[in-house]
């Protein structure tokens, strides 16, 4: 493979000056929402690696051929090409150091600035990806609609493997969130030495979703999910065993929205908040958790946004946020199906 190579954009200039101004307030609508870049075929798929960087793939258009895997360095807006034949990157996983994702029915993962491909199989999603002391492990789902959890070994490239019966929402290591006819269960995995399920526990009966993440706060597991039965996000509180303490409806009208795709938790001042996506406006959202009650607010973002949501910093009374667009309409008439958006957001509301 070859070496990563960069890219610099002269037009990022002008965006950097306001990225990297994140104090003082805001004279764009709603008490402070104000977008701080926009590029455009560029975004989808999006992924933060550690405080520095996003992730995302450059497809291919009617007019121009696509970079491929590419990695966005957020102090001085170049692009890094990590992988120029990726157009068709999907399902993007990252380590602090190691990228993982899927290129059609090929998972490919990059360590050390060297592409390596899981090969031995054909695979239809890429659930999860971790980079271990001595092992890479992954969840994923075939071709032919199984569910499997794999460790390789970084010393000698030997795997081991084991079928699951149920989908992956969210690997945390070795803790695995599962979609099952259950309901949301955790399953917690043994080592790579000796791979195999030590426990299933049943968290949320009967409930189905795609979208569910986790966080900890005030010592206490956060669970936020969109409930695909009512269409509404969720929010749940768990004990030190895994099991419900609390739960609250976040933001939706049960049966009449669809709410809570692409979640993703940070925390201002003694509050929880969430950035997520309005499935149904097709536009990015924040709410606000006190302890007690939550207040969500809707940003007044243009086309379809806030897919593939990311928090890159919290700062005094402002958030800063990335996420993916498409169906932009610009003032000169133009379209762009492939947005990159940079914003800032006021949290005092």
């Amino acid at each position: 493979m070859k070496r990563p190579r960069k890219i610099e954009r002269l037009y990022f200039a002008a965006a950097l000056v306001l990225l990297m101004s994140c104090g003082g307030s805001s004279s764009s609508p709603f008490l402070g929402y104000e977008v701080l870049f926009r590029s455009q075929y560029l975004g989808e798929y999006l992924q933060k690696q550690g405080s520095d960087y996003l992730v995302s793939v450059s497809r291919n258009t009617p007019t121009e051929k696509g970079l491929g895997l590419v990695r966005l360095k957020l102090d001085d807006l170049s692009i890094e090409v990590l992988d120029e034949s990726a157009v068709e990157a999907k399902d993007i996983f990252l380590s602090e150091t190691d990228i993982a994702f899927r290129d059609r029915d090929l998972v490919s993962w990059i360590s050390n600035e060297e592409k390596r491909e899981l090969s031995d199989f054909s695979t239809k999603k890429l659930s999860g990806f971790s980079s271990l002391e001595n092992f890479w492990f992954f969840s994923f789902k075939d071709s032919e609609n199984q569910n499997h959890a794999l460790c390789i070994s970084k010393t000698d490239d030997s795997f081991n493997s084991i079928a699951l019966d149920a989908d992956v929402i969210k690997q945390e290591g070795f803790n695995l969130w599962v979609q099952s006819n259950e309901g949301v269960q955790l399953l917690k995995l043994s080592s790579c030495e000796n791979l195999s399920v030590e426990s299933v526990q049943t968290i949320l009966p009967q409930i189905k979703t795609q979208y569910l993440q986790t966080h900890r706060w005030n010592n206490k597991t956060q669970l936020a999910y969109l409930d695909e039965g009512d269409g509404c996000l969720k929010h749940v509180i768990l004990n030190e065993a895994y099991g419900l303490e609390s739960q609250k409806i976040v933001d939706g009208k049960p049966d009449d929205s669809y709410v809570g795709m692409d979640i993703q938790f940070f925390e201002w001042e003694s509050q929880l908040g969430l950035l997520y996506l309005d499935g149904w406006e097709l536009s990015p959202k924040i709410a606000l958790f006190d302890g007690a009650t939550w207040k969500t607010q809707s940003l007044p973002a243009f086309g379809a946004s806030g897919f593939y949501n990311q928090v890159l910093q919290v700062e005094g009374n402002e958030l800063i946020a990335a996420w993916h667009s498409f169906r932009t309409a610009f003032s000169n008439d133009d379209v762009s199906f492939e947005d990159l958006v940079l914003a800032r957001i006021r949290l005092d509301f």
